[in-house]
């Protein structure tokens, strides 16, 4: 008895494009049939392919595990990971707000610093200013 390549398929897991890429590149040897259908000796594709028994594709086809003391463990860690999540969220708006206050400072500040350079060239020269005036004073 032959498998098709959809029953070929179906009894490992696999897709039917992997079972014919298979075939194609001589990893796994088939026949085609009068029809054009592939058939494949089951002995062949297991050799290649594990079996995959109807529990393991009943397992594979729901997702998720059958236990519900293990879903409960891991919506409980959904949960966790969750609340984490919004920490880290909380945390990383809290570093941007800071970020930006500082930003803000050193604006203020840069502006700040380059008032006083422009006031501290104006003092001198006024400064100088001044002296000159008071030596043209004192020889009038």
């Amino acid at each position: 008895m032959y498998l098709s390549l959809g029953q070929a398929a179906k009894e490992t897991g696999k897709s039917k494009s992997v079972i014919s890429n298979a075939l194609h590149s001589g990893r796994l040897s088939g026949k085609r049939s009068d029809k054009g259908e592939w058939e494949i000796d089951p002995a062949e594709l297991f050799r290649v392919f594990a079996k995959q028994n109807a529990q393991e594709r009943k397992k594979e086809q729901n997702g998720t595990p059958e236990n519900p003391a293990q879903n409960a463990l891991l919506e409980q860690e959904i949960r966790h990971l969750r609340e984490q999540l919004d920490r880290e969220q909380e945390l990383n708006q809290d570093l941007s707000r800071r970020l930006d206050a500082e930003n803000e400072e050193r604006r203020k500040l840069t502006l700040l610093l380059t008032d006083q350079r422009a006031t501290a060239s104006q003092k001198a020269a006024e400064g100088l200013l001044a002296r000159a005036w008071g030596i043209l004073r004192g020889k009038a």
